[in-house]
């Protein structure tokens, strides 16, 4: 083989190398490129999937916040409205005659079976709970009662027996019965 032929040899051998050393390191460079597409794309996905989900917290505690907000806005209402009646209890209760309001006072101190103490009336009672009040509770209880008006109070009695004092004022004796029927009544409101 003349020199010649063997550069062209070399030559040849050498411009096959380098092709297939090119297509080679295209190939690498091919796949170098899909592989951080691939990352890329997952990273993408993740960060999407991460973002889904933190919407989906955000909107669950909007939720939730929005829920609380209505409940308490609820129970507003109802103790509003729950307030408006024992209110207008209370103003009925007020607007009863003299005789009829005598006679509600004078029975819830009969029923204590005492037959002696200081009467105690409400300032703003003093027309409805007079002397004829006092007359009254004493037929009813068969005893003697004093009979004081109380600047301390404003609608109501309280009996003083000794030490020991017997309120029916009327604040204490709503107070009573809220206690006695608010969930009865929550209850038959709003189930």
């Amino acid at each position: 083989m003349a020199f010649e032929d063997i550069i062209k040899k070399i030559k040849a051998d050498h411009e096959a190398k380098e092709s297939e050393a090119h297509k080679d390191h295209e190939k690498r460079v091919d796949q170098l490129e899909k592989n951080q597409e691939q990352k890329l794309n997952d990273m993408l996905s993740s960060a999407k999937e991460k973002a889904k989900n933190e919407k989906k917290k955000l909107y669950e505690q909007l939720l939730s916040i929005g829920e609380a907000d209505l409940r308490r806005e609820l129970l507003g209402k109802k103790q509003q409205l729950l307030d408006d009646a024992f209110l207008e209890a209370r103003n009925k209760f007020l607007k009863q005659n003299k005789d009829e309001y005598q006679k509600k006072f004078a029975s819830l101190i009969s029923n204590l079976d005492q037959k002696e103490g200081k009467l105690l009336v409400g300032l703003d009672d003093k027309d409805k709970l007079d002397d004829g009040f006092k007359k009254l509770v004493e037929d009813k209880t068969g005893g003697h009662f004093e009979y004081e008006i109380s600047d301390k109070i404003k609608h109501g009695c309280v009996l003083v027996t000794g030490r020991i004092r017997y309120d029916f004022t009327l604040e204490s004796l709503l107070s009573e019965v809220r206690e006695k029927v608010e969930d009865k009544v929550i209850k038959a409101l709003f189930g």
